[in-house]
């Protein structure tokens, strides 16, 4: 049974009937996260499925590094303010059904996030709605006059590069990334995904691959270059929670934990 909410916020949050996405919604994914250097300012990117019509809004280095984190999947040390909210909707007995972008309002849009089968309606900033969504895996609806035309809201800002070699994929060390993790872009790259060699020997999503073989692996390029000895273990030197551990893989066989 879902626990109820204090009635301040029922009084606050309850409105029409919205157990369906507002007439004329699109569904959309988040295509990019990034930084537009032209502007000096961060953005996210939600794409129609069709991959046709888009919306950049202007969002905080904060909540871009936060939606950036979610995207990837890759786990805090500490919970982020999204994940500790999705917890606490779940843990309450209550569910996420999805978040709406429904209006702009002299340049600042506006989202709302569903609960429960249209029974609750919370306003919300959308970066905030979007981070929410990505890590519930809810979905994520725009009303479909705030898209545009792709090549009306191109940025310039390619999607992160990204290489694998042996079941391990690395992404660059974008400047929201590198300033989440107290890093300077480019001085790393962040474990993206990796099978089950990598698992046993405790690597994790989110680590900063800061060398491999004794040399500094500053973009995915130098990750598959410096990691292409066949068979042998490969010796990574990794960045989590702030302090350097080393790590052995190998294509194979896995020697090694985090130390």
């Amino acid at each position: 049974m879902a626990i109820a909410l204090p009635a301040a916020m029922l009084a606050a949050c309850r409105g029409s009937n919205s157990a369906e996405p507002s007439s004329g919604a699109v569904r959309a994914e988040v295509a990019t996260v990034g930084f537009d250097q032209r502007a000096g300012t961060s953005f996210v990117q939600l794409d129609d499925r069709a991959g046709n019509r888009s919306l950049q809004i202007t969002i905080g280095a904060d909540e871009a590094r936060t939606i950036a984190l979610e995207l990837k999947g890759i786990k805090t040390a500490r919970p982020l303010t999204s994940e500790l909210l999705g917890k606490v909707i779940s843990r309450t007995g209550n569910a996420v059904d999805r978040v709406e972008v429904t209006e702009v309002r002299d340049e600042i849009y506006y989202a709302k996030i569903i609960l429960d089968r249209g029974r609750y309606v919370l306003d919300g900033r959308p970066s905030d709605a979007i981070a929410l969504a990505l890590g519930v895996r809810a979905p994520i609806y725009v009303v479909s006059a705030l898209m545009q035309p792709n090549s009306a809201n191109a940025s310039g800002v390619p999607a992160p590069v990204t290489a694998s070699n042996f079941g391990v994929t690395v992404q660059e060390l974008t400047p929201n990334l590198a300033l989440y993790f107290g890093l300077e872009a480019g001085s790393g790259v962040v474990i993206a995904d990796f099978g089950a060699p990598a698992a046993r020997a405790g690597l994790r999503r989110g680590d900063i691959v800061l060398e491999a073989g004794g040399q500094p692996v500053r973009t995915p390029a130098d990750f598959v270059r410096l990691t292409s000895a066949g068979g042998a273990p490969i010796a990574l030197t990794i960045r989590r929670d702030g302090a350097n551990h080393k790590i052995a893989i190998a294509p194979a066989a896995t020697s090694g934990v985090a130390q």
